[in-house]
């Protein structure tokens, strides 16, 4: 019987070590590069189409309950 435990315990350590490996070992995550080949300096990202007043202004024409529908604007 305590054979067994050792080599339980010797196979999860091996386990872990191989984890530990493969978890910082390799080629970098696809994540990392969805952003390459996105422009965030053009207009449609960088420019507002309603300034703070307008938008202020919409809120402020609620009705108690409703909510300011702004579909399409950026």
């Amino acid at each position: 019987m305590p054979a067994k435990f050792g080599l339980f315990i010797a196979a999860k350590m091996v386990l872990i070590a191989v984890s530990i490996i493969l978890a910082f070992s390799g080629r970098p995550a696809q994540a990392q590069g969805m952003l390459s080949m996105v422009d965030l300096s053009s207009d449609a990202l960088s420019k507002a189409e309603m300034t703070r007043y307008e938008v202020e202004a919409g809120l402020a024409d609620l009705r108690p309950g409703e909510k300011l529908d702004l579909t399409g604007r950026l």
